[in-house]
């Protein structure tokens, strides 16, 4: 089966939410690329990707900005061919927004924000190279099942091998 490309750079953004997620021990409910809802009493598919953490869940401020970073981080990383437009796309830059006001929470300003934002990248970036089979695989489960359980999603990380 053929994939836009729209989906696959949504499938790795959303696995890359999601494997550093579960690295930083935050647990996932559910992740996916499709999400059924329904617009005047219609229902539709919408294409956008998401991930909901566990009810209750509240994860350090630096977590919160490593889980965002994650998304547009993998994104970028993706092997596909697509690389990136600008700085990052149109889903990875409300990922930004949300980042920049989490560092923003946290007081950094100026060079210093500078520096900690690149820090944070470079974590994420480690993360993600060293368990990219698992990023790969999620992705790739993503792109034919649309939706995935956080055990599902915690399966295939465990068959990818290093889980």
């Amino acid at each position: 089966m053929r994939h836009s490309k729209t989906d696959i750079r949504t499938a790795y953004h959303e696995a890359g939410h999601c494997i550093i997620s579960l690295l930083l021990n935050v647990p996932v409910v559910s992740v996916g690329i499709e999400k059924k809802t329904s617009r005047n009493g219609y229902p539709y598919i919408q294409k956008k990707g998401w991930i909901h953490h566990g009810r209750g869940v509240t994860a350090r401020l630096e977590n919160c900005i490593l889980i965002l970073l994650a998304g547009p981080t993998a994104e970028g990383m993706c092997p596909c061919g697509i690389g990136r437009a600008g700085d990052f796309y149109l889903s990875s830059r409300e990922d930004m927004t949300q980042v920049y006001a989490t560092v923003d929470e946290v007081g950094f300003t100026g060079a210093a924000r500078g520096r900690y934002m690149r820090q944070c990248r470079r974590r994420v970036e480690r993360g993600l190279k060293y368990h990219w089979p698992e990023v790969t695989a999620l992705a790739k489960a993503l792109l034919v099942r649309k939706r995935l359980t956080g055990k599902q999603a915690l399966k295939i990380i465990e068959e990818a091998g290093i889980g």
